[in-house]
Formats: structure tokens, C-alpha cells, sequence
């Protein structure tokens, strides 16, 4: 229990040093006067993406029996990507659109409303994914963990490029 204690209190520290730049909760519509730039916005979903990416292929592993069950790390690596999802959409504001060195398409800025929708699907997905990751069986964990993966597959299809802009 420490140890997982601790794991989940460095995924938070590393999410919040990643967000150094203090992106705020209403930075997707609203950039604070001497805010962060663009490329800072673009760095910080970058590194919540990683982090999520980080904790996600593990439980994949798992998932497929590619990898030995812990319940404890599992559980912990759920918690994880439940704690980063609602750090997704912060990074999307306006002032990326067309940015460079990114795989968001700039459909994300026309049609706002299905991105925050399938964002928010993220967070509820992972959430559940925690919640059922805590009992430790994994028959009710696997439909939870290809929920959660569905919804993160269901944005990527509709906003993710598969190559960089130049």
C-alpha cells in the first residue's frame, strides 16, 4: 500500500511538473494576459499524453496476458490515468491550432463540442477503470480497461494525425 501510495503520489508530482507552466482549468477558452505560448500548451498535452501512455501500456500488457496480474500496480497505474484524463483537453487551447511539431488535427478547434465530449468520455472510462480496478478481478477490470481504451481510440480516430505537421 505504500508503495502504491507513493507511485500514485510521483505520477501527480510529475504531472504537476510537467504542467509548470500553471495551465489553468478554463485555459481551453481563455488565455490568461502574459500566459503560457502556444508551444507551452503543446508541450504540456504532450506530457500528459506520455504519462497516460506510460501507465496505459502496462495494463495493456496485462490485459492481453502478455504480462504477470499485479492487482497492486495495476490498480495504481489506473489511478494514474484516471488522475491525468481531465489534464487532456486543458492542453488544447485555441492558440495551438495549426501549431507545429503536434498530431492534433485542427478539427479540434471547429468542432469543439465532440472533442470535449470524447474527452470527457476519457474521464469517465478511466474513472470507472480505477473504481473496478480496486477489487482486484480482473473479469470485471478487462471490460472497464477496453472502455477506457475505446474511448481514448475514439478521439485519436477523429482529431489524431498519424504524422506531425512541418
Amino acid at each position: 500500500m505504500l508503495l502504491r501510495s507513493r507511485s500514485l503520489k510521483s505520477a501527480l508530482l510529475a504531472a504537476a511538473l510537467c504542467a509548470g507552466m500553471t495551465v489553468s482549468a478554463t485555459a481551453h477558452t481563455e488565455a490568461p494576459a502574459g500566459g503560457p505560448k502556444p508551444e507551452h500548451f503543446v508541450k504540456y498535452r504532450q506530457q500528459v499524453f506520455n504519462l497516460i501512455r506510460w501507465n496505459f501500456g502496462p495494463m495493456a500488457a496485462t490485459v492481453k496476458g502478455q504480462a504477470p496480474y499485479d492487482s497492486a500496480r495495476f490498480a495504481t497505474q489506473a489511478a494514474r490515468v484516471a488522475a491525468l484524463a481531465p489534464m487532456v483537453a486543458e492542453g488544447f487551447h485555441p492558440s495551438t491550432k495549426g501549431a507545429k511539431k503536434t498530431e492534433a488535427k485542427d478539427d479540434i478547434y471547429t468542432n469543439t463540442a465532440e472533442f470535449n465530449r470524447l474527452a470527457k468520455d476519457l474521464e469517465t472510462a478511466s474513472a470507472n477503470l480505477a473504481r473496478v480496478a480496486q477489487t482486484g478481478k480482473m473479469d470485471q477490470i478487462k471490460p472497464a480497461f477496453m472502455a477506457t481504451g475505446k474511448a481514448c481510440g475514439a478521439c485519436h480516430d477523429k482529431f489524431k494525425t498519424e504524422d506531425h505537421h512541418d
